[in-house]
């Protein structure tokens, strides 16, 4: 009886013991297994920003490519070329130059100190010759984001120089010394005597002050106020002339408001204003002086009305009975409003058939960005 006491007492024993042995197995298992886990993780992040930092690289050669003639990227193929950012390095081997294709292999490598790893990253780039059309020519200067200052940008450029910004462009008192043409994704908004040959925006163009523009291409609303002036403004909006800055044309596939006693001009007296076009609506709010009307809309003068040419397609109403003085023609396709006084020495002609070609749509300015993006990359 008694050694069978024992015998139990010792099972007992070897239960515990073996039971212990299995739970710390499987401790150990957990823990190797997080650990494992943990250094994957690790892995992955490091290799990842080597392979951010092997991308950079290759934007970095892509954007100093240009200043390469097709000679020295010839005899740099099979070496490296290497840029330093501080501490980094980015190395970039030259694998193989297509002079005919114009198209470059290059393998960009980068070892990341911080993370202790390390990258390669292939790509091919192709070598795009600039034309002397479009958008993309002559000597221009990038900014990428908004630009909003009270300073002064000065580009010691020799011929047309272009400001290309994506983003918005805004300016209280900027000084634009050397600054031809501006190319803007965003809203480009002026309040200083500038004088500028040309503005193109994919948004909204606001001018005031004493800003003067040759020509200004906007896809949405132009608006001038104050003394500011444009020679030649085309939206694939509406156009807010609130100004008595001349103009030769305006030109919407919009709506066309005339305020501040606008003077659209024909080219030759600077003291009218030569085309207003619109798709939409004009509606003339004081009294002004414009040449030629042509509108597929309807017409809504609040005062006088100076013109020698005015076709219209929609109504032509005088809410407060202003005078619409005819010089040449006025031809409509409906029976001007009893609320107009038409004088002058021209004739009216009421014809059913008038058709008005219309104002045609801007496109899209497209900006020849970075291929790789790193700082959303990172």
């Amino acid at each position: 009886m008694q050694n069978i006491n024992k015998q139990q007492g010792f099972g007992a024993l070897l239960t515990i013991v073996v039971i212990g042995i299995l739970l710390s197995t499987a401790a150990m298992g957990v823990i190797y297994t997080n650990s494992t886990a943990q250094q994957k993780h690790i892995t992955s992040h490091a290799i990842v920003s080597a392979q951010i930092g092997a991308w950079k690289g290759i934007e970095l050669f892509r954007i100093f490519l240009p200043n390469l003639t097709d000679e020295e990227i010839s005899n740099l193929v099979g070496d490296f070329y290497i840029f330093t950012i501080k501490e980094d390095e980015y190395k970039i081997e030259i694998v193989k130059f297509d002079s005919r294709s114009r198209k470059i292999d290059i393998n960009s490598i980068f070892n990341d100190p911080k993370s202790k790893s390390s990258a390669a990253v292939n790509a091919t780039l192709k070598i795009k010759t600039k034309s002397g059309t479009g958008l993309i020519n002559g000597t221009q200067a990038f900014i990428i984001g908004d630009v909003s200052s009270t300073g002064r940008i000065e580009l010691d450029i020799k011929g047309s120089s272009k400001l290309v910004i994506e983003g918005d462009v805004t300016s209280q008192s900027i000084n634009l010394t050397g600054v031809d043409y501006i190319f803007a994704t965003g809203k480009v908004s002026f309040s200083s005597d500038e004088k500028i040959i040309s503005i193109k925006s994919n948004d909204d163009v606001n001018l005031s002050g004493g800003t003067i523009v040759n020509k200004v291409s906007s896809l949405k609303n132009i608006t001038a106020t104050g003394g500011s002036a444009i020679t030649t403004a085309i939206a694939n909006g509406d156009i807010h002339y609130l100004t008595s800055g001349p103009s030769n044309s305006l030109s919407a596939s919009g709506d066309i408001i005339l305020a501040g006693g606008s003077n659209v001009t024909d080219g030759q007296d600077r003291s009218i204003i030569g085309l207003a076009h619109s798709n939409g609506d004009i509606y003339i709010k004081n009294k002004s002086t414009v040449n030629n009307v042509r509108v597929l809309g309807n017409v809504e003068i609040k005062n006088n009305l100076t013109t020698s040419r005015f076709i219209a397609e929609g109504d032509i109403t005088c809410p407060y009975y202003s005078q619409i003085v005819v010089t040449n023609t006025i031809q409509t396709n409906k029976k001007i409003d009893e609320s107009c006084n038409i004088g002058g020495s021209g004739n009216y002609l009421e014809d059913k058939n008038n058709v008005i070609t219309p104002v045609l749509k801007l496109s899209k300015i497209i900006i020849d960005k970075p291929m790789i993006d790193v700082w959303k990359l990172k």
